[in-house]
């Protein structure tokens, strides 16, 4: 009698710790969904994001904390001569303070007739997306005659151009960046079906995979 009475309350026990870990773990789960949800929307605040890239945005957004109340709009673009370009909005320019501005980064999906985006390794369009939001956290320390200034030396002034993207490229190699941003443009200026003056112009106007990987270690050393 009292074997089959602790033999009772030994299964009685066994079921209550079954049941409660199976309480505690789905406790677990909701929170943790709970918690990727709220990462989700915070990233996401503020942003218009690009239909099949919006992992790869939410990604590199995760890099960029001061960019989290930034209107940013990714909008898809058929652009001459460029993956993917930042500016602010004109009206934003002209009538908004550089706190308060509004910007969009074009995309273009189809960057020649042998190279599709969407068939881009992940981590080379997070790289170059990573180099677009660098491009806004300038923007944002420029005052609107600034920018300005800047967009209409750009196209015509090749020293100040090239200084102006290799500039941006560090911005990205300081916020985590490095590995996507060298992969990104070993793949656009050497490895993709892009025309070669693309590539040329690339491996010009920005940092090359071996000076970003000396940027990287050159920022490791100073904050180690």
């Amino acid at each position: 009698m009292s074997f089959m009475f602790l033999k009772t309350f030994s299964n009685f026990k066994a079921f209550k710790n079954y049941k409660m870990t199976k309480y505690l773990f789905l406790v677990l789960f909701f929170c943790r969904a709970f918690t990727q949800n709220s990462d989700l929307e915070r990233l996401s605040y503020n942003k218009i994001l690009p239909y099949g890239f919006e992992e790869e945005v939410l990604e590199v957004l995760k890099h960029y904390p001061e960019l989290k109340d930034t209107y940013i709009k990714f909008k898809f673009k058929k652009l001459p001569d460029a993956i993917m370009q930042t500016q602010p909005t004109l009206l934003s320019l002209v009538f908004r303070k550089k706190n308060n501005r509004k910007y969009i980064v074009y995309i273009n999906i189809i960057p020649s007739a042998d190279a599709l985006l969407e068939e881009f390794p992940k981590n080379a369009i997070q790289g170059i997306l990573a180099h677009e939001l660098a491009h806004i956290c300038y923007y944002m320390k420029r005052s609107n005659l600034q920018l300005i200034s800047d967009f209409i030396r750009y196209p015509i002034n090749c020293p100040f151009k090239k200084q102006f993207e290799r500039n941006t490229d560090i911005i990205a190699i300081e916020h985590g960046l490095g590995k996507k941003l060298k992969e990104a443009w070993q793949y656009t200026g050497y490895d993709a079906k892009l025309p070669d003056v693309f590539k040329a112009k690339k491996r010009f106007y920005y940092l090359s995979p071996l000076e970003i990987e000396e940027k990287m270690k050159e920022l490791s050393q100073n904050h180690p």
